[in-house]
């Protein structure tokens, strides 16, 4: 039992290194600009009453 343990963590070991390794090679990630959105329009008409 103690040398399935020992085999478990070496191959364990293995599979990080692995994937640090992969990690390293990652092509850089493509940034895609989204537009602003248009300004509102300026000048509507607004009307407002308070009573009280």
């Amino acid at each position: 039992m103690d040398n399935f343990f020992k085999r478990l963590s070496l191959a364990g070991f293995a599979v990080v290194l692995s994937s640090a390794g992969y990690a390293a090679d990652l092509p850089t990630p493509v940034i895609e600009h989204i537009p602003a959105a248009p300004a509102p329009a300026v000048g509507g008409f607004y009307l407002r009453g308070d009573i009280g």
